[in-house]
């Protein structure tokens, strides 16, 4: 059966050095990170995928318009 968490993606972010920490990357896979300084973990429950495009989504979205109302475009 599915299992329901609390917390399927974590708020906070952690380095990208963790990585290698939770995941088996291979020495190109941890290269190809290397554009990258952070991440957040996404419990993988076959949804996860869309879970972490959403939120991530959200992130930029909420970054943008506070950037923009510092700036003055948005009143």
């Amino acid at each position: 059966g599915r299992q329901i968490c609390s917390e399927h993606v974590q708020h906070q972010t952690q380095p990208i050095s963790e990585v290698r920490n939770r995941y088996m990357v291979s020495s190109n896979g941890m290269n190809s990170l290397d554009g990258y300084s952070e991440f957040r973990p996404v419990i993988g429950d076959g949804e996860c995928f869309y879970r972490s495009f959403i939120f991530s989504y959200l992130v930029i979205a909420l970054l943008s318009f506070f950037l923009a109302y510092d700036v003055g475009l948005v009143s």
